[in-house]
């Protein structure tokens, strides 16, 4: 399951998620940091799922925050409907978020909207406790979708750990 604003269509539908589930989660975090809004909303969770579902986000508010229409771009694909029309894996997305970075050194880039500070997020909190705790004999409980998601098979962590 998942947080249901950060769902992608075919995970609200029960359907088998892939790599392209996680582009359309990041797609709904970097809207919400541009927009200072969720990308889909509603009063319960089924309100949410289905604006997931059958809904297309607010534009973002581009003219008023500076924000490039490259960039965008690259957010609507990200939360495609449809999982062929967005990038295929996070090399792909990463890809073209340094191009647009590259082209976008000598304009202004969009700041980020400022909201109240919310207590931290608990699974942030969580996964950097669980890293803290990882084993330092070279295993790894980490799943290889999840070191591959994360540019690396995890030796070079083991290796570090090691050193102290």
């Amino acid at each position: 399951m998942g947080t249901a604003g950060y769902m992608a269509p075919e995970q609200v539908r029960g359907q088998p998620v892939d790599p392209r589930t996680d582009i359309f989660a990041i797609g709904a975090v970097l809207y919400e940091l541009l927009a200072g809004a969720r990308a889909f909303r509603g009063e319960t969770s089924m309100d949410v799922a289905t604006a997931i579902l059958k809904d297309d986000p607010p534009d973002l508010p581009a003219a008023e925050r500076h924000i490039p229409p490259a960039l965008t771009r690259l957010i609507d694909r990200c939360l495609e409907k449809n999982p062929a029309a967005r990038f295929q894996s996070a090399g792909d997305l990463a890809f073209a978020l340094e191009s647009l970075s590259a082209s976008s050194r000598t304009t202004e880039m969009p700041q980020a909207v400022e909201r109240p500070r919310r207590r931290a997020m608990p699974w942030l909190a969580a996964a950097a406790a669980r890293s803290r705790s990882r084993p330092t004999d070279g295993s790894s409980r980490s799943s290889p979708r999840a070191r591959t998601a994360c540019g690396g098979s995890g030796y070079a962590r083991a290796q570090r750990s090691r050193r102290g």
